[in-house]
């Protein structure tokens, strides 16, 4: 559930992004052509590739300097460590894109704004699916579909739901709202840090039950 939340919240945010790139920049003081704002997503995709450094091999050292200490025992947990700083550089992209659009900031900041999330997204993508994985390892197929089901319950909703959600607060104060869920659901993960090993624990039974039957099936 909590990686599902995780990987959701992060697509929704993308979301966000495509849905109102055109109303947001296309229109006065940006007026960006429809060719320009094509290439504005490589802002994204730039950020994107920053996330696969820090969700590939910097996370695996921080994963071995973690177990290191842990006496060799490496947990689940380790790997949302790096959610945390990335709680505040999404929450800044998308704040730097629709504050700072709403107040006419030079077309740089919400660009960079843009490649913030892009990097976030890459981010959650990677260590969510990791976690889980690490997590329910005999039940992993199971694991991973219930996440991509809540993530695209999650990103169907913002789809439809953000551009009455402007229409109705406007641009600025519906930016700062969802940069500040951003913040909350992508910090989330400490309590998961701190307690994940007791929520695991809590739910042995469950999953034993669950491997035991997709055993006996095969």
């Amino acid at each position: 559930m909590q990686s599902g939340l995780e990987y959701g919240a992060c697509v929704s945010w993308i979301t966000v992004l495509g849905t109102t790139t055109a109303s947001i920049l296309g229109l006065s003081p940006y007026n960006v052509s429809n060719e320009a704002l094509g290439l504005i997503w490589l802002s994204p995709l730039i950020g994107g590739l920053f996330g696969t450094l820090m969700a590939g091999p910097f996370n695996d050292k921080l994963v071995l300097f973690l177990t290191r200490r842990n006496l060799g025992w490496l947990e689940p947990e380790f790997r949302l460590w790096v959610f945390i700083p990335m709680a505040f550089l999404m929450s800044g992209g998308l704040l730097l894109y629709g504050v700072g659009a709403a107040n006419s900031l030079p077309w740089i900041g919400p660009v960079v704004g843009m490649g913030l999330v892009g990097f976030g997204l890459t981010v959650a993508a990677a260590l969510t699916m990791a976690y889980v994985v690490d997590c329910y390892k005999e039940v992993d197929g199971e694991a991973i579909a219930t996440v991509i089901l809540i993530r695209n319950i999650i990103g169907c909703a913002m789809t439809f739901g953000i551009q009455p959600w402007i229409d109705s607060m406007g641009v600025q104060d519906t930016f700062i709202l969802v940069c500040f869920l951003s913040f909350v659901i992508t910090v989330f993960a400490g309590a998961f840090i701190i307690w994940g090993k007791k929520f695991r624990l809590l739910t042995k039974m469950a999953y034993l039950s669950i491997a035991g039957n997709s055993y006996g099936e095969n």
